[in-house]
């Protein structure tokens, strides 16, 4: 081939010495005319023909043919990059000598954006991991299932990844910045055999964030649930550090923190009465949740005012491309959901509503008056609207409605109404924001009834809030989150009103309590590949509790509250993890040391008790291997300030001052929380471990030495398993043993205004220990058959709550005897308070 090469070369030299100039070398001006020849004769042609002398490695050239080469008076640096930058082949002078070298390819980065979803409703898909092959990096979607990530153009693999759906990879050719919409299958289990995923290591760091959960929540409703209902507050009590009180579903303790310092928030509105039914479940209907993130410590930046926990639960949208109704029935209630487009691919609603029938049943069954004529039951209702005008603008609209009445001797009720508006913005593919207007009110009512006349007390917070939070994608490695919230709040603590035939009038109203919180917040999060991840950030927050007076009474300051978690990968399988946050809650729930009692009576911080404040320690270690088997331990310490505690029980409630009632506390918390995930075939299941601690110390009380809290379980044990019979049968059992819970004896009684109230020893404060508590429930999930050209799908659920008759004991009850009866005891008795020994249940779900 080299034989039939045709070479043509013609120099002409203007005045050019026979020996080159250092200084002008590359800048001589030549005539050339070059044809079939490959770089390296090239090459060899100038030092032929010119007398240079090159510097190279022969693995630099390639063999292909050059075009003709053709130049008239061209300086000579000017033919070489035209001549070789094409093949990415630099050159520089070195004395007398031009070396060649293999330049770097310059990458052009793509900017890639979009959403991942649920191909089977179009549902965002929340915390869905992004992960790019080339880069072995990634990232995960945010609270609206949105993404960025930059890639090198040209062809890349991307994999999408997230509990409960089938994994998703796609090999794109990006040349452009490119909006993706991706749909993950949620996992069928008649398609393959049940198996867990290995994620990518990036991802894996992700997910080994200290103090947080995502729950999956398919899988949290194949637990047992009480009364046929798959309550997902209830059925979080399975994972280590969190604690349901069996009596209410709201009564969450988690790491040794009070009922009141776990906030809840259903679509970023704040709800300050989660219970219903007397607390036997939550407002959170499992039809429409969507998303269920706890955090059990370091409270997002950009949500703040929680001292212990947060359970961010996150609803439904409606599906976007056809229509559909489901619902349920159990024993005790119903419900019933439609969802389907306003106009396919950018519009859809969701309604969804449900109601107890126990009144209903009372009135046919009963045969007792007074059991006939209770009014007892519970209903709520959600409502999601949402359009996307297009890839940058999307608009959200979510209500909730619920209400709660019991009506016989006695009546109460409380309320809760949400609504939240929001609106997603794409600035720039790295720039993605969310405004939303958010308002929220929860009221309670308790009195006495006698024939046609009422009375009774009320307490009603309403919050009205405005947020704007922003995400800078700044590379993939780094991500920056700010923001402004403006958060008002209204409470009326206590209203005591009478209601007749005649009138309504109120007999006391204390003052309205107010606060103004203005809030910023930035955040930064740091991914290095698969070794290491930081996240740091501050939350300032400046708290008015008189913002429309001049008057110097209240509080007027700035609270404070940084965060930083780090983890670091000890190796593929093994990633070690730390964190330290301060935390501050503005907000006081008046507490009940009676077990099982659900309040809803709030107040705001002030000059008595200021704001509480924690600060909070975790180290953990999470190894996951490559067999569907992971460890996730951690220890933590917690301190807590500005704590209230009562020795009075429920005469808080019913008093117009309860100030006299409460004394001051603080608090510590050491735990270690262990729990092993595992997975073997159709098998699924988790063992978990959690050491509580709480020590409180209150001045006034227990002769001012420490005391356990009353409100958790020292020690305690979960095991929870599910089998896959087959595509349409599954079997769940859970399994819980706890040390019972502290309490204070009673020693005797007095009367204030006719009420008889007990006297507890305040010098031996949660002395004694309630007996062990365990409990085991079974469960049985049957679908129906797989029918493609049916649309109708059924489920049955049976199950069985508390399968051996186990009588936990969940508090002490006191007989009170008559003084007016002299040839009665006039001695305190005590006995345990027991409740759900054996309770069977039965509910059928429908999709159409």
């Amino acid at each position: 081939m080299r034989a039939c090469k045709f070479i043509l070369i013609i120099l002409f030299f203007l005045s050019i010495p026979k020996v080159w100039s250092q200084s002008d070398l590359l800048q001589t001006k030549i005539t050339i005319l070059i044809t079939n020849t490959t770089q390296k004769d090239f090459i060899k042609t100038l030092e032929k023909e010119l007398g240079l002398h090159f510097s190279y490695s022969d693995n630099i050239f390639s063999d292909t043919l050059l075009p003709r080469i053709e130049y008239r008076q061209v300086p000579l640096n000017a033919i070489l990059k035209d001549v070789f930058e094409p093949q990415l082949i630099g050159f520089r002078q070195l004395g007398n000598t031009i070396v060649l070298y293999r330049k770097k390819p310059t990458i052009h980065w793509i900017t890639v954006t979009g959403t991942v979803k649920n191909s089977d409703n179009s549902e965002d898909i929340i915390g869905a991991a992004v992960y790019i092959e080339s880069l072995k990096m990634g990232t995960i979607t945010n609270a609206y299932g949105f993404f960025s990530i930059k890639v090198p153009s040209g062809k890349q693999k991307i994999s999408f990844y997230n509990i409960g759906y089938e994994p998703k990879g796609l090999e794109l050719n990006f040349l452009v910045s490119q909006n993706l919409t991706i749909k993950l299958q949620p996992k069928d289990y008649d398609i393959q055999e049940i198996t867990v995923n290995a994620r990518p290591k990036s991802l894996f760091l992700e997910s080994t964030l200290t103090n947080l959960v995502k729950i999956d929540i398919s899988k949290l409703q194949e637990l047992p649930g009480l009364f046929g209902e798959n309550d997902a507050l209830r059925n979080l009590s399975v994972l280590p550090g969190i604690q349901t009180n069996e009596l209410s579903t709201s009564s969450i303790n988690v790491r040794g923190g009070g009922t009141d310092q776990t906030t809840f928030i259903m679509d970023e509105a704040n709800v300050y009465n989660a219970s219903h039914f007397g607390g036997f479940f939550s407002i959170f209907n499992p039809d429409v949740v969507n998303n269920v993130t706890v955090y059990k410590g370091d409270i997002p930046v950009s949500e703040g005012a929680s001292l212990s926990s947060l359970i961010d639960v996150r609803l439904r949208e409606g599906n976007n491309q056809q229509w559909h109704l489901n619902g349920g029935i159990g024993i005790i209630s119903a419900r019933g959901l439609v969802e389907g487009p306003l106009k396919k691919e950018e519009s859809s609603m969701l309604l969804a509503f449900r109601r107890t029938y126990v009144d209903r049943l009372a009135k046919f069954f009963a045969t007792d008056t007074d059991l006939k004529n209770i009014q007892f039951y519970f209903y709520d209702a959600n409502l999601k609207l949402n359009y996307k005008f297009n890839d940058a603008n999307r608009l959200f609209l979510s209500g909730y409605s619920g209400s709660d009445f019991f009506s016989q001797y006695q009546q109460s009720s409380r309320t809760n109404h949400l609504g939240t508006l929001r609106w997603n913005h794409l600035y720039s593919t790295n720039l993605f924001s969310n405004i939303s207007f958010i308002a929220s009110q929860t009221q309670m009512r308790q009195g006495t009834k006698e024939a046609k006349n009422l009375l009774y007390w009320k307490s009603t917070v309403t919050n009205f809030k405005f947020k704007s939070d922003l995400t800078y994608y700044y590379t993939n490695l780094m991500k920056f989150m700010f923001g402004y919230s403006s958060n008002l709040f209204n409470i009326n603590p206590y209203t005591l009103i009478s209601e007749t035939e005649e009138d309504i009038y109120t007999r006391y109203k204390s003052s309205l309590e107010q606060m103004w919180l203005n809030s910023f917040y930035v955040m930064q999060q740091t991914n290095v590949q698969d070794k290491f991840s930081i996240d740091a950030g501050i939350r300032l927050t400046y708290m008015d509790t008189d913002p429309f007076t001049d008057s110097l009474i209240g509080i007027r300051d700035w609270l404070v509250e940084p965060q930083i978690r780090f983890s670091v990968a000890m190796s593929p399988k093994t990633t070690v993890k730390a964190s330290y946050s301060k935390q501050v809650q503005p907000l006081h729930q008046l507490p009940i040391s009676a077990v099982g009692v659900s309040t809803s009576r709030w107040i705001i911080a002030n000059e008595e008790f200021q704001p509480q404040i924690s600060e909070n320690m975790t180290l953990g270690v999470f190894y996951k291997s490559d067999k569907n088997f992971s460890i996730n331990s951690e220890t933590y310490f917690r301190t807590m300030e500005n704590l209230i505690e009562n020795m009075q029980d429920r005469r808080i409630l019913n008093t117009e001052d309860p100030v006299e009632y409460l004394y001051k506390s603080s608090a510590t918390v050491l735990g270690t929380e262990l729990l092993v995930a595992y997975q073997y075939k159709n098998l699924s299941g988790m063992i978990s471990y959690d050491f509580c601690h709480p020590l409180w110390k209150t001045i006034g009380l227990n002769n001012n030495q420490t005391y356990p809290a009353s409100h958790t379980r020292e020690h305690t044990i979960n095991l929870s398993n599910v089998y896959q019979i087959n595509p349409r049968i599954s079997i769940s059992a859970t399994w819980v043993l706890a040390s019972g819970i502290p309490y204070t004896a009673a020693t005797g009684k007095y009367q204030v205004n006719g009420a008889t109230y007990l006297q507890f020893d305040e010098n031996n404060i949660n002395s004694k220990k309630l007996p062990p508590y365990h409990r085991l429930d079974l469960s049985v999930d049957i679908a129906s058959k797989k029918n493609d050209s049916r649309k109708w799908k059924s489920y049955w659920n049976f199950a069985i709550y508390n399968v051996y008759f186990r009588k936990n004991a969940l508090g002490i009850s006191y007989f009170i005897p008559d003084e007016n009866d002299i040839l009665g005891d006039q001695v305190l008795k005590p006995g345990y308070f027991y409740l759900y020994q054996f309770v069977p249940s039965v509910s059928y779900r429908f999709t159409f």
